[in-house]
């Protein structure tokens, strides 16, 4: 994950602006959706890599996380996975 924030921040660096990332781990399922995802600012990117387990245990499947997150998305999701279009993803890289 460290290794994708920091090529993120490299690539915005030549539009004259660092780009802040924050990778978010240590928080619930229904945190993610209630405390982050349903409060982006307009000028917020959310790009979806994986979703397995929240901070509390609970397993999913990333594509069923997906769909949820999205549902509650004040902003596109984006994915870096095909899978994931038609499932809550915009676009896949």
């Amino acid at each position: 994950m460290q290794e994708l924030v920091q090529m993120l921040k490299q690539y915005s660096r030549p539009a004259g602006k660092e780009l802040m990332v924050e990778a978010l781990r240590a928080i619930s399922f229904n945190g993610m959706r209630k405390k982050y995802l349903s409060r982006l600012s307009p000028d917020t990117i959310c790009v979806f890599i994986s979703y397995y387990t929240d901070s509390e245990g609970e397993v999913f499947v990333p594509t069923n996380a997906l769909q949820a997150f999205s549902r509650v998305s004040t902003r596109p999701i984006y994915s870096n996975w095909d899978a994931g279009i038609g499932r809550g993803s915009v676009e896949a890289a």
